[in-house]
């Protein structure tokens, strides 16, 4: 894809906010008594890492949380995720925060692929983090709720699992719930959300013109919603007031309704509920979203 200079920019803004922002709101908030196991290789790409966040006196073993980072696919890392990645530990799971690779340099469908490489390389290491590898859950926000709710798709619907090449040691993972935070489900609708930059954004993620992202059939596996049937894990949503990309989350919980999912879902509203809000702990609203969420899963 041709990088334009709006594409530059956006990219260039989004990189500099997630650093200030992860260095700082980001780590506000959070839970004190969990350890963090850092820059752990899942795969043989040296640019490819995990990092693991446990209570600090563990001695149970506990389900696995999966955590996907946002960034417009283009930003992002799970090391800026301290106070919600230490809040979900908190409450009972061992979680894995995963860097999958960033557009251009890793487009669709390869960070997919990459997060079922470091879903087997967890399964291997089950006994070594203290987790039960029946019990998976997958959550993220913004870029990484559309890719949660792709994992629950591909671990659901053999047509969506068939298209990936996974890892034979986890392709088969099934899922034990899916958090879906402020996320975008369909190209289509993303693209008509207002959101600034969306263009940019998934024409870097899917490597394509608008023409290409709309019409190119490989494009679909990108709209994960598309995907959804009766087999879907049971889903909690979340949407916020003030975020463009509400009207997917709403979508979503329709259609999970309408094939009769297990689901639930809380909007914030109020002048915080931006998007993406519950990543910043300190704030009263991102506290009850993500309360919510871990209560639907318990």
């Amino acid at each position: 894809m041709k990088k334009t200079f709006a594409y530059l920019y956006s990219k260039a803004f989004c990189v500099a906010s997630e650093f200030l922002f992860g260095k700082t709101l980001y780590t506000l908030g959070g839970a004190k008594d969990v350890v963090f196991d850092k820059k752990i290789r899942y795969c043989g790409d040296e640019n490819l890492y995990l990092n693991v966040c446990r209570q600090k006196n563990q001695s149970e073993k506990l389900p696995l949380f999966i955590y996907l980072h946002g960034g417009g696919f283009v930003s992002g890392a799970p090391d800026y995720r301290k106070a919600i990645i230490s809040n979900i530990a908190a409450d009972g799971y061992v979680v894995v925060g995963i860097f999958y690779g960033l557009a251009p340099k890793y487009v669709f469908p390869a960070p997919v692929e990459n997060i079922y490489k470091a879903l087997a390389f967890l399964k291997t290491n089950a006994g070594k983090y203290n987790f039960d590898d029946g019990k998976i859950y997958v959550a993220g926000e913004s870029a990484g709720a559309s890719l949660a709710v792709t994992l629950g798709a591909i671990s659901s619907n053999d047509k969506m699992k068939n298209f990936f090449n996974l890892d034979p040691g986890s392709k088969d993972t099934a899922f034990s719930g899916i958090g879906a935070i402020c996320g975008l489900y369909d190209t289509h609708s993303a693209l008509n959300s207002g959101y600034p930059y969306m263009k940019e954004y998934l024409c870097s993620y899917a490597d394509k013109d608008v023409d290409g992202l709309l019409n190119d059939e490989d494009a679909q596996y990108m709209s994960p919603i598309r995907f959804i049937n009766s087999s879907f894990p049971k889903t909690f949503v979340i949407t916020g007031e003030r975020d463009a990309l509400r009207e997917d989350g709403f979508r979503l919980s329709e259609k999970l309704q309408a094939v009769n999912v297990e689901n639930g879902a809380f909007h914030g509203v109020g002048g915080t509920a931006i998007h993406a809000f519950p990543v910043g702990q300190a704030l009263p609203v991102a506290k009850t979203a993500l309360g919510e969420m871990l209560k639907f899963f318990k």
